[in-house]
């Protein structure tokens, strides 16, 4: 967690120095390259910023088993469990078959194989 606060003091530090720069040397009353520079590095500052609300997730999915876990279940990856086909020929049938032994109020559940979301698809089980 100490990486989170590293990345938000650097991220930060930048648009906090440009406020107190201007605050001790506002800009001239008249357009200049003054006033350019400071928009420009003004608008980059504030992006840094805004660019920690990016990174925290990424921060926190490589350094975390908790979150990934968390996330995971939020999203709906579960392990897959295995499905016993029965009798019919192919998984098409099968599915049609639990579909039809499935009351109204049963809803599919979402499951991934393995419990990873590696290619990006939530699977809809039946």
């Amino acid at each position: 967690m100490i990486l989170v606060v590293v990345v938000f003091a650097l991220l930060w530090l930048p648009i906090h120095l440009v406020l107190l720069f201007v605050s001790l040397y506002p800009p001239p009353e008249y357009p200049d390259l003054y006033t350019d520079l400071f928009n420009a590095v003004y608008v980059l500052c504030t992006g840094l910023a805004y660019f920690n609300a990016c990174v925290n997730p990424i921060i926190y999915n490589r350094t975390s088993k908790d979150f990934r876990d968390a996330f995971r279940s939020a999203v709906g990856c579960q392990k897959r469990e295995k499905v016993d086909w029965g009798d019919a020929a192919t998984p098409l049938q099968a599915g049609h078959a639990a579909a039809t032994r499935r009351g109204r109020d049963d809803e599919p559940r979402f499951a991934v194989d393995d419990g990873e979301c590696a290619d990006g698809k939530i699977h809809v089980e039946n």
